[in-house]
């Protein structure tokens, strides 16, 4: 279901879109809250990642623009929910765009993205797997050879297994990485790099 989603969102607007030549078509940057939920804290482990898309530690992202109105994107994370010493957790997302209006990079848009990582807790050697599909909406802002990207998340589910003994892999819909505190939670990132 999951992936019949994500290749469905990449094909049906190359297949509806025009092609006219876009400028600055690459673009490469960091998530610029993200590297503050390094620190211990109940702030930087709580309630800084709210405002990263919970992108821990180090954050990357790169884009297309593949037409004046979609591109699409990757995004890696490398940081910890918990402690450095206790655990980590590798991310990989990737995306596309609907950027309106459709003569620009810049403006607003929507999205749909899947996210997966590994929490891998070291001191026990467990691993915790999840793969969950959001929607985006967002503003990008191209100055010169700079973008400002401020974009709103929200989780649509997720599927979770685990390599601990006897546990089972299972998918359920969700709107919230903490269903039992809030329930619906979206997230805010706020991204800054290079278009070229």
């Amino acid at each position: 279901m999951i992936g019949a989603t994500t290749l469905l969102a990449l094909a049906l607007p190359s297949a509806t879109l025009a092609t006219e030549p876009v400028e600055d078509r690459y673009s490469v940057g960091i998530n610029a809250l993200a590297p503050f939920t390094v620190p211990d804290g109940i702030m930087t482990k709580m309630m800084v990642p709210m405002l990263t898309g919970l992108e821990y530690g180090l954050a990357v992202n790169g884009g297309v623009q593949l037409r004046p109105a979609w591109s699409v994107q990757a995004r890696i994370s490398l940081g910890s929910p918990t402690t450095l010493d206790h655990s980590l957790m590798p991310q990989l997302q990737l995306g596309t765009n609907l950027h309106l209006p459709r003569d620009t990079a810049g403006g607003p848009y929507a999205g749909a993205h899947l996210r997966g990582w590994d929490l891998y807790y070291r001191d026990v050697g467990d691993h915790y797997y999840s793969l969950q599909p959001f929607a985006v909406l967002g503003w990008r802002w191209v100055r010169g050879p700079m973008f400002y990207d401020l974009r709103l998340s929200q989780m649509l589910g997720a599927w979770s297994a685990s390599s601990v003994e006897h546990s089972q892999a299972d998918y359920d819909f969700y709107v919230s990485p903490a269903p039992e505190i809030y329930p619906v939670l979206p997230l805010l990132s706020l991204d800054i790099g290079l278009v070229f």
